[in-house]
């Protein structure tokens, strides 16, 4: 499997990336103050006078929601398209080589990323509304509010993703891969470039350190699982799944995409828990990635053996014509497939493992460290006689009166 890594096509020497890293960061701020001259046409044509532009924080307050979110693509177009001419003119090469070394994108690992990561988001928050249930509330949104709501999400959050992934983990994470060959250390430093692009996020209020820490672990993760892949394809769908599950569904009121018509609104999220769940998250999406690669590997492999068996199995249809027995399409062995099956349910069970120790970890964590949920609700799951008086003791012991 080729490394994208290990760029082969163009031309790659320092200066041209830092030629190419200079020219999109300036179409990047080109874009950001395109961004804000359109807020503040936005704040000056408002008639009622409700809205208002926050020089402090660079954002216009009172605004449409869904006209603000759908103008703050901008940049990243401005952005993409800077970085398109630098890889094209400066280091005269296409703009694929940023994803992948082969002939094509794998659109199958991108939508296979995209579905993983979803049901991972899904998985998660569900678990969460399960024990944190009043921390959610319904945004009481309108149909057509949500409806152009689904359309910028699905037009542009993609653009704004992939457009972070080209830089990053595109471009600076093959110039430093010239130099760092260790794939931990080369994770580090791309992932810390990843995440101090983040830190002027306004949920940094919440905990500078936690939340730091929390783009820290997204960074580090996505950008080891593209050394790993050794390609962009992966990243590209699961930072998309993440971005625009959060833009449809949950919003909070110091949310980097403003107060956006999601169908949820969250309160008093833990920056403390929110860590916790990225670690767990992205490891089994390492897992699941890696099970992934594994079986990719296997497949080539039992091919790569099916085309150096195919003149035998030729001279063997030849005798079986001969002597009745024709066979024109030889199937997999009994033992082949039953491997496969294994191997199958094998993967089902660790990620229904590991979804089960998210949960009981999750509940542990929230009743001894935060004391908001009761422990006793574990005994539930043990329906005995004597069950009462254990509930009522460990309960008087953790939440006590």
């Amino acid at each position: 499997m080729k490394n994208y890594l290990n760029v082969e096509e163009g031309k790659n020497s320092w200066k041209r990336y830092v030629s190419t890293t200079i020219l999109a960061s300036v179409f990047m701020l080109l874009g950001s103050i395109i961004y804000i001259i359109a807020e503040m046409i936005m704040v000056a044509d408002d008639e009622s006078g409700k809205s208002y532009f926050d020089f402090d924080s660079g954002v216009a307050v009172g605004i449409n929601a869904n006209l603000d979110f759908l103008l703050s693509h901008i940049m990243y177009i401005c952005w993409i398209f800077g970085l398109w001419i630098g890889i094209r003119f400066i280091h005269k090469r296409k703009m694929k080589s940023l994803i992948t070394a082969n002939k094509r994108v794998n659109w199958k690992k991108v939508i296979w990323s995209f579905g993983a990561f979803s049901l991972l988001l899904i998985v998660s928050q569900l678990i969460d509304v399960v024990f944190n249930h009043s921390d959610y509330s319904w945004n009481h949104v309108s149909l057509k509010e949500y409806v152009l709501l689904i359309l910028i999400t699905f037009l542009l959050v993609p653009i704004q993703t992939t457009t972070e992934e080209l830089f990053f983990r595109g471009l600076l994470l093959q110039w430093v891969s010239k130099k760092v060959k260790r794939p931990i250390l080369l994770a580090i430093i791309v992932g810390l470039m990843f995440s101090i692009g983040h830190f002027a996020n306004p949920e940094m209020n919440k905990s500078i350190i936690l939340v730091g820490l929390d783009y820290i672990v997204a960074g580090f993760a996505l950008t080891y699982i593209a050394i790993k892949t050794k390609s962009l394809e992966i990243t590209i769908g699961a930072h998309a799944a993440n971005n625009m599950f959060l833009a449809l569904f949950l919003t909070t009121d110091d949310s980097v995409f403003g107060s956006i018509p999601s169908l949820f609104k969250a309160a008093n999220t833990e920056p403390g828990a929110n860590l916790i769940w990225s670690i767990v998250m992205f490891s089994v999406f390492y897992i699941l990635c890696r099970g992934k690669i594994k079986r990719k590997k296997q497949l080539t492999k039992i091919s790569l053996l099916l085309k150096l068996a195919e003149p035998i199995t030729k001279q063997d249809r030849r005798c079986n014509r001969v002597s009745g027995n024709h066979d024109e399409n030889k199937p997999l062995t009994r033992a082949e497939m039953k491997r496969g099956h294994l191997a199958t349910q094998h993967r089902i069970l660790n990620v229904l493992i590991v979804l089960a120790s998210i949960a009981a970890v999750y509940l542990v964590i929230k009743t001894i460290l935060l004391k908001e949920q009761p422990l006793w609700l574990l005994f539930y799951f043990v329906p005995t006689p004597r069950n009462y008086q254990l509930k009522k003791a460990f309960n008087e012991i953790i939440v006590p009166a």
